[in-house]
């Protein structure tokens, strides 16, 4: 994955965490709609934390980050 990528993934996943917390402070949102976007937030944040960027230069094994 490229720095350009990263990037771009690291937006979308801001976007999908913000938009599941405005709903999830809906007070009228059904439990078990809430739950779900519980999963939807954990989820995202283990994604925004466990992605790495790999910028690759001269050797493929030799890893700059």
């Amino acid at each position: 994955m490229d720095e350009k990528d990263y990037i771009e993934l690291q937006n979308l996943l801001v976007k999908l965490r913000v938009a599941a917390l405005k709903e999830i402070s809906n007070p009228n949102l059904v439990p078990q709609f809430r739950d779900k976007d519980m999963k939807i937030i954990r989820y995202v944040d283990w994604l925004r934390n466990n992605t790495i960027l790999r910028i690759y230069g001269g050797d493929e094994n030799e890893q700059k980050v």
